[in-house]
């Protein structure tokens, strides 16, 4: 959290969640939003900004991973959750079958 409060002095040069992804929707939808709008559900990291500078991790939600890289439900983490308390409504969007609801 430290590190990401001071962007312009980046001695690591990592880099912004967003561009961990290589589909593009991402972009296009931070675009629209903004990237302090848009949310990113990390497997390593919890709920972060798009634009949080986070090293290369591989970690996934995915059963199909290998073991090492896969988390599971029913170990602990100590998560960040950077969505502030608002009025908004909140969409939220997932991969899986292009799912979407709004909170």
């Amino acid at each position: 959290m430290q590190y990401n409060k001071t962007p312009l002095n980046n001695p690591f040069g990592l880099l912004p969640a967003i561009d961990f992804y290589e589909n593009d929707v991402y972009r296009q939808l931070a675009a629209k939003v903004g990237r302090s709008n848009t949310y990113i559900l990390s497997a390593g990291w919890g709920l972060i900004t798009a634009d949080f500078l986070t090293p290369a991790y591989d970690i996934t939600f995915s059963a199909a991973a290998d073991a090492h890289k896969r988390r599971r439900r029913t170990e602990r983490y100590r998560d960040l959750c950077m969505l502030s308390r608002t009025d908004q409504p909140v969409l939220i969007l997932w991969r899986q079958g292009l799912r979407a609801a709004v909170l």
